[in-house]
């Protein structure tokens, strides 16, 4: 169950946070050909939270997305319910494949709105980054280890 936090009710907030997770024992289980799926996905579960998915790209084993939510709510709640609605999903939609288990936890960063176009870029290129390139940017950097 996603808890709000009611006292934020008269606060008004607007938080954006880059998040990365990644698939368990970074399994190659996110192909190509699933990227509009797996992103439809959790746009519908962070749109019923009343929260933004701004982007979203993935590689063969790990997710980044862009969120933009209320305060109320809680960036550990949002991530959870973004992983298991996913897995859940892909794992009754494509049961002859490798089931989809994301690893526990995940990496996050807040994001002001002065770099925010250049990180809305470098998200919607994790496949290509991935398969053409082996420069990390900064935002790699910061994550990677911890996943």
């Amino acid at each position: 169950m996603l808890t709000r936090v009611p006292s934020a009710v008269r606060s008004r907030t607007d938080l954006v946070a880059h998040v990365v997770w990644a698939v368990k024992r970074r399994a190659p289980t996110l192909v190509v050909a699933q990227d509009g799926w797996l992103r439809d996905a959790l746009w519908r579960k962070v749109d019923s939270l009343q929260a933004e998915l701004c982007a979203f790209g993935a590689s063969f084993d790990h997710v980044h997305v862009v969120l933009r939510y209320q305060g109320d709510l809680a960036l550990s709640n949002l991530v959870g319910q973004m992983k298991g609605y996913s897995s859940f999903l892909w794992n009754r939609a494509t049961p002859s494949r490798d089931p989809l288990d994301w690893q526990d936890g995940y990496w996050a960063e807040s994001c002001g709105t002065s770099h925010l176009d250049e990180l809305l870029g470098y998200v919607g290129r994790q496949r290509e980054r991935h398969t053409s390139t082996t420069e990390r940017e900064h935002w790699e950097k910061s994550w990677d280890e911890t996943l």
